[in-house]
């Protein structure tokens, strides 16, 4: 199984016109429309050791390039700098490659279309970050590789100096072909170094110049002492046209192995992943008993049959570790508790999957501290051992993954495992986390489509209080994606149902979220009422989940009195720092960092400056916590309280912070800013870009929802900045716009807010004057 792409760092060998083609720019697209794992197989033959296979994030990246810094020391102080979870992630990026500086690394992630999304952007947004901030710096010597079945052409074309793409389902040219099948025999003792250079082309053609199949000729000629280049040509001339020639090599190499030889083989291609050698010893220990792999393995190495990393070994998947699998009977579920165990897949299988049991680590404290999980969850999966797979996927998930933010590390695993359970039940639990970890990374619409298929399962298996969570989850993803009316509905079934089931908490969360889409939609009394009752169910509740709905509760109710009006602004800092009282005594961040920054909204309103800080804490918080939505609307906010405390610089780098997080509703806002910031400071073409992209997702949610008063008056405000970026008709849009706002609502909170930003954009304009009006009276 492939995770969310694959690493392997490489120790760059000179002299390969290749190489030096990849190694032109920071970030190479290599693009191959075949199988995966093809071009991780031609550049290792290429002279790339690979050295680590894990799921890809930007914790894990940084993590896994700190370990490659020279010294004990220096390693361990970059680790502890990297574990502090209140560092931004720009300031781990600095201290990682100034710890590398002089090293030249090379990042290959393969399969990398499963890191981008519908539009060919990095999903995570951290990570997007993170490859920006590589892209545009020239201070170091970290490239990265992205190999993948399609070109992400916004990467591309943004990037136009430090990004570009090679094709590569053609092989290696002709001359490189040469040479590097010349250098495998380095000694001439196999007639490569000294061949004609007809046979050396013969070979090329043959092979198409696929680097694997390159460096399996020379596998087979070493391995064959009786056989010549030109017999083996002959052989390869013969193979019929529509058998693979890489195919054949793989398995003329493997027939004759040594039997013992080939055991060691099998076992690498049962773990998929490079292990020492006493993680061959503990497969193979009921099959060969006495043996010790390590010789064998370093033999085999000098034969290229299988690679190393480090002290580790490891043989490519695909064809190679395929082969070798199919060489072996899959087996039936009762081999996992056969003693002795047969030789089956299923039997290695779950022997590999032990030793990585007996290699866990008892103190967790980053996610590399997992990688024993991962390796043993996979082995679980491949050897169908679904139901023990899916327990240790909840238990990290549940005990560090969803803490740390990073519950997609796993979400391949639950996409692979869905309707192999055999239990509606696990079906029911595993959907219902897979939307989770989609919601965590605003997947929006498979979080969506994931809940719904888990409703219906819940209502097929009668799961009353299921289905209650259930269609409240729904109603907040509804919610978050604008689409309030429907989010009221889902909110509206699960409140019924609560009641039915008597889930009291279940009914407070229910009205808790109808609190939120009649607030959305300039309904604020009703809002209130909706309050008064949520507070009525929670009446005896005292466990955590309901001491942490009162602070969301105290939360929301301090945003809708921001709502009212200035002289609501006390009562709405009473709340919120109420909540933030509450929150801090229960150790609940996350909600404290969404209070922080409601707090930061409502001083913006007369006391910008004073804002600054509560903003600033919930930035912190945010990256800490790894929640997209708190670090987009903290750093939206906090460039909101730049801007209106006179702070250009500051209030364009927080907008551009908040803007990356692109992906959901509320980038409206932070695009806004964005434009507003790139405008002040005379950059129209980043403005013009900017408001662009916020008219284009404010028309998305116009759709979605007509009532929205925020999307429109940010509407207006984004036709208002194109306007003065292009085109001077789109005034009259922007009236129309704001007239339509101040239909749904004209409470005195929301239109000052209107007009905040108006003056931020052109407050001497006398353009906007019939915009303004239209802003303030509709």
């Amino acid at each position: 199984m492939f995770l969310v792409g694959k690493l392997v760092w490489a120790l760059v060998q000179p002299g390969n016109l290749l190489l030096m083609c990849l190694l032109a720019g920071i970030l190479v697209f290599l693009l191959s429309r075949g199988r995966r794992g093809k071009v991780i197989i031609g550049l290792s033959a290429l002279g790339f050791l690979l050295l680590a296979v894990t799921p890809i994030g930007p914790a894990m990246l940084l993590e896994e390039l700190s370990k490659i810094v020279p010294g004990e020391g220096a390693r361990a102080a970059l680790g502890e700098h990297l574990n502090n979870s209140m560092l931004p992630l720009a300031g781990k990026l600095d201290r990682t490659l100034e710890q590398l500086a002089g090293s030249r690394v090379v990042v290959i992630i393969d399969s990398a279309e499963e890191l981008l999304d519908k539009g060919g952007r990095i999903r995570d947004p951290e990570l997007d970050e993170l490859f920006r901030a590589l892209l545009s710096r020239r201070d170091h010597g970290v490239k990265l590789i992205l190999a993948t079945r399609s070109a992400p052409e916004p990467l591309l074309r943004e990037n136009p100096l430090s990004a570009g793409r090679l094709q590569v389902d053609n092989g290696l040219p002709g001359p490189e072909a040469m040479r590097f099948l010349q250098s495998l025999d380095g000694e001439g003792v196999y007639g490569l170094e000294s061949a004609p250079e007809e046979h050396l082309e013969e070979v090329r053609r043959l092979t198409d110049g696929n680097p694997r199949a390159l460096e399996l000729v020379f596998s087979v000629l070493k391995g064959d002492p009786e056989l010549s280049l030109p017999q083996l040509l002959d052989e390869m001339n013969r193979v019929p046209e529509d058998e693979d020639i890489l195919g054949y090599l793989v398995g003329r190499l493997f027939d004759r192995l040594d039997p013992i030889d080939l055991r060691v083989m099998q076992a690498l291609s049962i773990y998929g992943r490079p292990v020492p050698p006493a993680a061959v010893d503990y497969l193979l220990r009921p099959y060969l008993r006495g043996y010790e792999s390590e010789p064998i393995l370093r033999r085999l190495l000098d034969r290229r049959v299988v690679r190393q990393d480090g002290s580790w070994f490891y043989i490519p998947h695909s064809p190679d570790g395929q082969r070798l699998l199919d060489g072996i009977p899959f087996g039936q579920p009762a081999d996992r508790d056969r003693k002795p165990p047969p030789l089956t897949q299923i039997a290695m299988f779950q022997l590999a999957a032990e030793y990585f049991e007996t290699r866990r680590k008892q103190r967790i404290e980053r996610i590399s501290d997992l990688s024993p999980w991962f390796a043993e969850i996979d082995l679980r999966i491949r050897g169908q051992d679904y139901r023990r797979a899916l327990t240790l996927i909840y238990t990290i998930d549940e005990g560090h993954l969803i803490d740390w933010g990073q519950s997609n590390a796993v979400a391949p695993w639950r996409e692979e495992l869905r309707g192999k359970l055999g239990d509606q039940r696990l079906e029911l639990h595993n959907l219902s986390y897979l939307a989770h970890a989609r919601r965590l990374r605003e997947d929006l619409n498979e979080a969506m489509a994931l809940l719904t298929d888990a409703v219906k399962l819940a209502e097929q298996l009668e799961d009353g209080e299921n289905l209650v969570r259930l269609q409240n989850e729904l109603g907040s993803v509804l919610f978050e994606n604008g689409e309030v009316t429907r989010a009221a509905r889902a909110y509206k079934r699960g409140r019924k149902a609560a009641r039915k089931q008597r889930m009291k908490l279940e009914e407070a969360k229910a009205h808790d979220g109808l609190m939120l889409c009649d607030a959305e939609t300039g309904k604020f009394q009703q809002a209130f009422d909706r309050h008064r009752d949520a507070r009525e169910a929670l009446n005896g509740l005292h466990d955590k989940d309901s001491e942490n709905l009162r602070i969301e509760l105290l939360l929301n109710t301090g945003w809708i009195y921001s709502q009212l009006g200035h002289k609501h602004n006390v009562d709405a800092l009473d709340l919120l720092r109420e909540g933030k009282t509450l929150a801090r005594k229960l150790r609940e961040e996350l909600l404290e960092g969404l209070i922080l920054n409601s707090e930061a909204q409502v001083l913006i309103d007369g006391h910008p400056a004073q804002a600054i800080e509560p903003a600033t804490e919930a930035v912190l918080i945010g990256a800490k916590t790894r929640n997209p939505n708190l670090s987009r609307d903290a750093n939206t906010s906090l460039a909101l309280a730049h801007l209106c405390a006179g702070n250009l610089n500051a209030a364009s780098e927080a907008a551009d912070a908040a803007a990356k997080y692109r992906h959901s509703r509320r980038a409206l806002g932070a695009f806004a800013l964005q434009g507003i910031t790139a405008y002040r400071k005379g950059d129209l073409d980043k403005a013009r870009l900017a408001f662009h992209d916020a008219h284009l997702q404010a028309d998305t949610l116009r759709s979605r929802e007509r009532r929205n008063y925020q999307v429109l008056d940010l509407d207006g405000l984004a036709l208002c900045g194109l306007a003065l970026c292009e085109d001077r008709t789109l005034l009259d849009r922007a009236v129309r716009t704001y007239r339509a706002a101040r239909a749904i609502t004209h409470e005195p909170g929301v239109v000052g807010r209107a007009l905040c930003l108006l003056d931020e954009l052109g407050r001497d304009t006398e353009e906007l004057s019939s915009v303004r009006r239209a802003a303030a009276d509709g």
